[in-house]
């Protein structure tokens, strides 16, 4: 069976790397993960908001089917998630650092968890009648611009933590195949990067789609924020700092996973998506919450055998669906409860040297047996082509109707 590790960071827009054609930012493990494997160029999330948009990834369900609307909510913990079909399969799913679980229940089908989260895990904010008497450890839109500039966070202590427990963990053999998540919380606020970061960004970054007179819609009336230049240079510089340190930490994972591969044998699948992005200033708004293109459209990068080297995919995927794939894995039980939309046919497949490749899809069949015949995954397929199409098809994948991003 094949080790999978998913790296997971929090806010990172897709166009701040080196491979998306950013000129200014430094990503040199990205772009070699990209140039290795497959780029889904438009990925975009389920919604952009942390614990809506990992709701709908885990469930499969998107936040309007599954109750997981705002930050602090969650999803029951009797409901199907990904995780519980890898636990039935035989792997031993872990959990090192951020999932942005609210509640109880720190799990949601992981097996075991061996690095904490560090946000606010409670429900619904404080209870009426309570006075609160200390400061929420998170950082919000409203407040993300009070923070700015060079030095240390908690941020940037949390993401040291999780990355030296992950390499810890790869460094140790492990009996049963592996499916690490390892969610750092890095490149989201506060806007303080590393010192030498931020100060070789300040004077790089451009500012032209920086604006106070941008005219939103409506209903975003109020989430524009300071435009005034210095501020803007200042968020700008340190968020393309804090993109660049989550590329130090991507990398060291990934090389300690693919130096873990190599003392199994095993065959193996890195993984490298963040839950939404960050405004960082286009049309003078920061975080989320916003359905403009920087805080939506993500990354989404898969490295594996199955995956081919360099062959980008311009089709219109979600991070969502990747709990469909999984519970679609062939030749293995899958639970009930999540969601599945009619079978549609998304783009023909394309012969590769390694078999059939759907330019639409992950290449989640490199986890079993290849196969095409009615699931969700798409990737390398040894099926033949049927005579109809003369090549095969996968499906519930690229959306029915014509779509377009808002920039």
């Amino acid at each position: 069976m094949t080790d999978i590790l998913l790296f997971m960071s929090d806010q990172h827009s897709h166009r701040i790397q080196g491979y998306a054609d950013d000129p200014v930012v430094r990503t040199p493990n990205l772009d070699r993960i990209a140039r290795a494997g497959t780029v889904l160029d438009n990925a975009y999330t389920a919604c952009p908001l942390c614990v809506p948009a990992r709701a709908a990834m885990i469930s499969g369900l998107l936040p309007s089917n599954n109750g997981v609307l705002f930050n602090f909510n969650a999803i029951s913990s009797d409901q199907a998630t990904f995780l519980h079909s890898l636990n039935i399969a035989g792997y031993e799913t872990v959990l090192c650092g951020r999932m942005h679980f609210i509640g109880p229940d720190q799990r949601h089908g992981y097996a075991k968890r061996i690095a904490g989260d560090r946000t606010p895990t409670f429900h619904n904010g404080m209870p009426k009648g309570k006075k609160k008497t200390s400061k929420v450890t998170g950082f919000d839109e409203n407040s993300s611009l009070y923070y700015i500039g060079p030095g240390d966070s908690p941020v940037l202590a949390y993401d040291r933590y999780v990355t030296d427990r992950a390499l810890e963990y790869l460094a140790q053999e492990h009996e049963r195949p592996q499916f690490l998540t390892v969610g750092t919380y890095g490149p989201h606020f506060p806007y303080v990067a590393p010192p030498d970061l931020y100060e070789y960004y300040y004077d790089r970054v451009s500012l032209d789609d920086v604006s106070d007179t941008f005219q939103g819609y409506p209903a975003l009336e109020g989430k524009m924020q300071e435009a005034d230049p210095e501020v803007a240079r200042a968020a700008r510089a340190a968020y393309y700092g804090l993109v660049e340190q989550q590329d130090r930490h991507i990398g060291a994972v990934y090389d300690a996973f693919q130096d873990y591969l190599r003392r199994t044998g095993h065959p193996g699948i890195f993984l490298y998506v963040s839950d939404h992005g960050d405004m960082n200033g286009t049309h003078g708004y920061y975080g989320k919450q916003v359905f403009y293109e920087p805080a939506v459209h993500i990354p989404f990068l898969i490295q594996g055998d199955a995956s081919p080297q360099g062959i980008p995919s311009t089709a219109p995927s979600a991070c969502w669906m990747w709990a469909r794939r999984c519970a679609a894995w062939p030749g293995r039980k899958s639970c009930r409860g999540m969601e599945w939309t009619s079978p549609s046919s998304c783009a023909p497949a394309e012969r590769t040297p390694s078999g059939w490749w759907c330019p639409s899809c992950i290449p989640i069949s490199a986890m079993g047996t290849p196969h095409w015949a009615g699931w969700c995954g798409g990737g390398i397929g040894n099926s033949s082509p049927s005579p109809a199409s003369q090549r095969p098809m996968c499906y519930w994948t690229r959306t029915a109707t014509p779509w377009k991003s808002i920039t």
